[in-house]
């Protein structure tokens, strides 16, 4: 009996070990994307705000050589 009890607890650990893996695996992978999309989205406001720029100092030398 005492060897089913044993083995019953290593089952038990194992599977405990695998939840756990799982689930830091799990965080990982969302912190990974939640930090994906926040600079995606820092990168395409920095685009436009430098595509914004570039406009500026287009109609600048226009109206300077007008």
């Amino acid at each position: 009996m005492s060897k089913m009890q044993n083995l019953h607890l290593l089952n038990r650990l194992w599977l405990s070990s695998a939840i756990v893996l799982l689930g830091v695996l799990a965080g990982y992978l969302v912190g990974r994307q939640s930090i994906l999309f926040a600079t995606s989205s820092r990168l395409a406001d920095y685009a436009d705000r430098l595509l914004q720029h570039e406009e500026d100092i287009g109609d600048e030398i226009l109206a300077t050589l007008t």
